[in-house]
């Protein structure tokens, strides 16, 4: 007879590794399984297994991330077998590298999944496992105790998860309902392969020696054993045992063991960490009736390029550095360049809106304004753009007034020179219809010589395994020539090869928000957003022309969930090198 014989059982991150190991293991003692998680193949693959058993199973896709998909999850197994035993919070990832390395985006990703996630799985579940005085069982790990070199983020969510079980186990003490938490050391899981973006790379080596990792199984065994017991809390392998002990009686041997070979030597390997330029002046405000004209925007710039150098921040500026702030309202859109916009880019709404890419274009006069303005410390040639953030609140109608607003916010230097966040805003009728945050690259005199240059990854945005849709699109010779035309972005590196030349490119490169806008069509022309729509790009190699690329669509929608999350890329369809990733979100 089993443990869990006639008990319902629901695993978030149910699709792989130690959450598939537990569903088949709770599945073995006699319980039904319904298993979570967003990639639907996998669930199907756990589901099958699980059948294959002689088991019940069930597969309720959720993304930890979305509330109202964490309780569709709920409901469906409700719906299917009418109570919920033992929850296992199981859903989460990894991330690796230095604190002062990486970004503040991977911390709260990584908390947003291990932290947040769990405690909205925990709160959704609880209300039908007081019914059956059921069990909660929340998937730590030995890094909650034990925080090594590069490990930080990993393991400071970790140790939320530690403490969280904590307060539930004395919060719910005499309701009948119980908490375990239990902390892994090394298992066989892909989680290792998985990188800080979350992606999989199933040919990544796994570090660890192969005689202190658990098979997943294993593990498996003893979680669904420290259920049945209630147990407040375990630590798995002996392993982790000596690894938490040695925490608590001897933390300073343990640090030096584990930082040994970190420090400074290694230090100095680490790339720059980014380092935000504070502007302490009073903000520089201007104001303008309409967009200068291309001619009129080179002689400025020609000017200012005497004063100013790429990639250099002169001491005089930094001790004057202050945001500048760019108005321009009552912006009229121009039918005739909206039109050539859809040409050139795709019109998959049939000209009913303006499309999410479009207003960007209408800044060109603003940022103009700000880059050769006295206040902005850099040369305004060679400024590269290198991501790009946009929002759209409402739709926006063809013949809509727009009051334009363009700020420099943040200046941050990197190891490749300068980085330089402009904050855009377009208002109709006094509501925010439209904001986008512009980054560019001011490059420094190594960046451009090309020393230090790192070799491109080949692994691309989305893998080859993953569902993707893929189109190929055929980039013509004057693509740049019919975007300019239309966004009024008359750069010479993207009219003609003989221009380009000057300026160090074989042959004339297409607009990065060219790729931007025709890669946004194709997903509309797919299925519609709900609104607000928010999109973030990063561009990488440059188009040239002519050229083909493929555009990669991966739908990571959830079932039950009412937020469509796509990612997105175009690469080479020759070489497979990237042109742009990003992912859109509504």
């Amino acid at each position: 007879m089993g443990k869990f014989v006639d008990r319902v059982i629901w695993v978030t991150g149910g699709g792989s590794g130690i959450g598939r190991a537990v569903a088949l293991e709770f599945a073995r003692e006699g319980a039904s399984v319904a298993v979570s998680g967003r990639r639907v193949d996998k669930l199907a693959e756990t589901v099958a297994a699980i059948d294959a058993i002689g088991a019940r199973a069930l597969a309720a896709p959720c993304d930890v991330l979305d509330e109202a998909s964490i309780g569709a999850a709920v409901q469906r197994v409700i719906d299917t077998w009418g109570s919920i035993d033992v929850v296992v919070a199981n859903a989460g990832y990894s991330v690796m590298g230095r604190i002062e390395d990486l970004d503040i985006a991977y911390w709260r990703r990584q908390f947003d999944v291990n932290v947040f996630g769990l405690v909205g799985t925990v709160r959704a579940v609880l209300p039908e496992l007081h019914k059956t005085h059921g069990r909660i069982v929340l998937i730590g790990s030995v890094a909650a105790f034990v925080a090594p070199p590069k490990g930080g983020i990993y393991s400071s969510s970790k140790a939320a998860v530690r403490a969280i079980g904590e307060a539930l186990s004395m919060e719910l003490r005499g309701s009948g309902v119980s908490c375990t938490t239990v902390h892994p050391g090394y298992v066989e899981t892909e989680i290792v392969r998985v990188d800080n973006d979350g992606r999989l790379h199933k040919d990544r080596k796994d570090p660890r020696p192969k005689w202190l990792v658990w098979k997943a199984d294993q593990a498996a065994k003893a979680i669904v054993n420290a259920s049945y017991c209630r147990r407040r809390e375990v630590v798995l392998s002996i392993y982790g045992k000596v690894a938490v002990g040695l925490s608590r009686l001897a933390p300073g041997l343990l640090q030096k063991r584990l930082g040994r070979g970190v420090g400074t030597k290694q230090r100095a390997k680490s790339s720059t960490p980014a380092h935000r330029i504070e502007m302490p002046g009073e903000p520089r405000r201007i104001t303008i009736v309409r967009s200068p004209g291309t001619a009129a925007i080179y002689l400025r710039a020609l000017r200012r390029m005497q004063v100013r150098s790429q990639g250099v921040l002169p001491q005089e500026c930094s001790r004057a550095l202050a945001p500048i702030e760019v108005s321009q309202p009552g912006t009229r859109i121009d039918s005739v360049r909206l039109a050539q916009f859809w040409d050139v880019c795709g019109n998959p709404n049939h000209g009913l809106s303006v499309p999410p890419a479009y207003p960007e274009c209408l800044f060109l006069g603003p940022m103009a304004e700000a880059v050769l303005s006295d206040a902005f410390p850099f040369s305004p040639f060679g400024l590269i753009h290198i991501r790009q953030q946009i929002v759209l609140l409402h739709p926006i109608d063809p013949g809509a007034t727009l009051d334009l607003s363009c700020r420099l916010v943040e200046i941050r230097e990197t190891d490749r020179g300068f980085e330089v966040d402009f904050g855009l805003g377009a208002v109709v009728a006094g509501a925010q219809a439209w904001s986008g945050t512009t980054t560019l690259l001011t490059r420094n005199k190594q960046a451009r010589s090309g020393r230090g240059r790192k070799g491109d990854k080949s692994t691309p945005w989305i893998p080859e395994e993953e569902p993707f849709k893929s189109l190929l699109v055929r980039v013509p010779e004057d693509t740049g020539r019919r975007y300019a035309r239309a966004s009024g972005d008359w750069n010479p590196h993207h009219l003609y090869a003989v221009t380009a030349r000057l300026l160090g490119y074989r042959r004339a490169i297409a607009h990065g928000m060219w790729t931007f806008a025709r890669t946004l069509a194709a997903i509309e022309a797919e299925q519609d957003f709900s609104l607000p729509i928010e999109v973030d790009a990063s561009f990488k190699r440059p188009i040239f022309l002519p050229g083909e690329i493929e555009i990669r669509l991966l739908d990571e929608r959830v079932l039950g969930s009412d937020t469509r999350t796509v990612r997105f890329e175009a690469r080479n369809a020759e070489s497979g090198e990237p042109h742009m990733t990003g992912s859109i979100r509504g």
